[in-house]
């Protein structure tokens, strides 16, 4: 990657901004935490990231319970439910075959924790599939969308 200057940026972009989130992603991108490097500067806009993440249950109403709690709750914008689905794999040394619901909830960062924290909580699973994955692109208008549903909690 080229080295790109403050200057450059500035001239470019036309934004101080832009210069100091520039030059704080390359700094920072080897440990994967720009993101929190940035948070408390002051001339850098917050960033909005969505996170997807999966779980999977047995039971629909399992699965209905969970996605219209943390959608109430503010803790995911959206959550999806495909199902049934076959899953096959190993449990206590058994290979095992289930029919299940997989749940696909979206939500902000600063959510993803009490998100999950919410889910484990609710979830009938003893261990229960979490997969968290950050998106690399997100439609403008669908991110506009989910920051003002997360900006206006329910009551």
């Amino acid at each position: 990657m080229a080295e790109v200057t403050a200057p450059a940026l500035k001239a470019a972009r036309g934004s101080k901004s832009d210069c100091v989130l520039a030059r704080a992603e390359k700094q920072c991108r080897a440990t994967r935490t720009w993101y929190w490097a940035l948070a408390s500067n002051p001339h850098v806009e917050k960033r909005f990231i969505v996170f997807i993440a999966w779980t999977t249950v047995a039971r629909r109403e399992d699965a209905e319970t969970i996605a219209a709690e943390v959608v109430r709750l503010g803790l995911a914008v959206c959550v999806q439910i495909d199902g049934p689905i076959v899953s096959h794999y190993q449990w206590q040394g058994r290979p095992e075959r289930t029919e299940e619901f997989r749940l696909c909830l979206k939500c902000l960062e600063d959510r993803l924790a009490a998100l999950e924290a919410d889910v484990f909580a609710r979830h009938p699973y003893e261990t229960p599939e979490w997969i968290v994955v950050r998106a690399e692109h997100v439609g403008e208008k669908y991110l506009s969308w989910a920051k003002a549903t997360c900006s206006n909690p329910p009551l």
